[in-house]
């Protein structure tokens, strides 16, 4: 049955029978007389003379109170008298069969909508309009129910329009991560090599280079990896920048491809004119990775090969080169070269020299802390001493 008919007034009913109220707001919507005041005869006749008059409670005490869209406590005699109130002005609401087939196919165009809307549009754009979307159907939805009379609900398809939005945002975050992460990647092996190409020219001439490199890469790792719980240097390494040291630490000594074969190669001791052309790797590495700086603009990965590649000659007391840098002058990556690079000139085997023991190399460390050393570089090495006898056993060159 669609409808209860009361003389010549239809009223609508739900498919199971039931009587959508059109409530007026909260309650105390229709005016209210005191019992008392009845009794007491306070009331004047003609206030309710000729009037609907329904008695009931409305003191919360009593229990008599229900749940409204309009209002959580409201009393039931006024729910009654609401009821009456709709039937006597013919005010309605109704909801016809066809309404939960309208709101089916709501949320049918609404996700094909929003789908076509979130695929070919940008994040700004796809937020814009389905906003726009959103709003356009609850203000259909309102201006339905209070021209018409007619209820239906914006819920399903509004539902549907932020899960959609919900899920496809979600997806298409997901693949742009997927493909920040393959571009990570792909720069990841742009920067090894890079580098490995270019250490590869230092090899090409100075035939020491080889396990060197090795060595000297593994020897700056453990440093640094020390190094960046205290407090001096906790700000300036973290797991990128001593990625970023391991990686540069083969470039060290690129500036080599420069210097004359004679010097280069010669089994003795330099004279002073050849120690001060020998001293001009330093230049030459810096100005090669500076011009491939150039190339890659401002956050290039090199920066950190081009500290160590210039100023790992550099000495704490300032007597070292190229420019005679001093303590906290001398860039971290410098710092930590030296060392590692000294301790593998001690302990390899050269055109020029013999190799000396370890414990012999690990004394000369000591007696040149503050000198030529950072201290703190030197304690961190006392404490990996014997992982640096390791890694100069596992490289040993042939």
């Amino acid at each position: 049955m669609d409808s209860l008919y009361l003389n010549q007034t239809a009223i609508p009913l739900t498919s199971n029978g039931s009587l959508l109220i059109r409530f007026r707001g909260k309650g105390k919507t229709f005016e209210y007389i005191s019992a008392a005041d009845i009794l007491s005869d306070r009331i004047p006749d003609g206030k309710i003379q000729g009037k609907i008059v329904f008695v009931g409670t409305s003191a919360s005490g009593l229990k008599e109170l229900k749940s409204t869209p309009f209002d959580p406590i409201f009393p039931g005699v006024e729910v009654h008298a609401t009821v009456v109130d709709n039937i006597l002005k013919k005010d309605f609401i109704s909801r016809p069969k066809w309404a939960a087939g309208l709101e089916f196919l709501g949320v049918l165009v609404l996700g094909l909508i929003s789908a076509f809307i979130l695929a070919w549009t940008g994040a700004g754009w796809s937020s814009l309009l389905l906003g726009v979307l959103g709003v356009g159907v609850w203000q259909a939805s309102v201006w339905t129910f209070r021209s018409e009379g007619i209820f239906i609900s914006p819920v399903l398809p509004l539902i549907v329009l932020v899960c959609n939005f919900s899920i496809l945002t979600f997806f298409r975050f997901w693949q742009e991560e997927q493909r920040v992460k393959e571009r990570t990647r792909e720069l990841t092996m742009v920067q090894e090599a890079t580098i490995e190409s270019m250490s590869s020219l230092t090899e090409t001439r100075d035939p020491d280079t080889g396990e060197h490199i090795r060595r000297t890469q593994n020897y700056i790792r453990l440093l640094a990896e020390y190094l960046k719980n205290q407090p001096g240097f906790r700000a300036l390494l973290n797991d990128e920048t001593i990625d970023l040291l391991c990686k540069s630490a083969p470039l060290h000594d690129i500036g080599k491809v420069g210097v004359s074969d004679r010097i280069l190669l010669k089994p003795g001791k330099l004279t002073e004119q050849e120690f001060e052309e020998m001293k001009q790797h330093t230049i030459y590495g810096r100005d090669t990775i500076l011009a491939a700086e150039r190339k890659l603009g401002n956050t290039s990965f090199l920066c950190v090969a081009r500290e160590i590649v210039y100023t790992h000659h550099e000495r704490w007391d300032g007597s070292g080169y190229p420019e005679g840098l001093k303590g906290e002058q001398i860039p971290v990556p410098g710092r930590l070269m030296a060392l590692a690079d000294s301790y593998d000139a001690l302990t390899s085997k050269r055109v020029y020299k013999s190799q000396i023991p370890h414990e012999k190399a690990v004394e000369i460390i000591i007696e040149e802390k503050g000198s030529h050393f950072d201290p703190e570089v030197v304690d961190a090495f006392l404490e990996v001493k014997e992982n640096f006898r390791q890694i100069a056993l596992k490289y040993a060159d042939p």
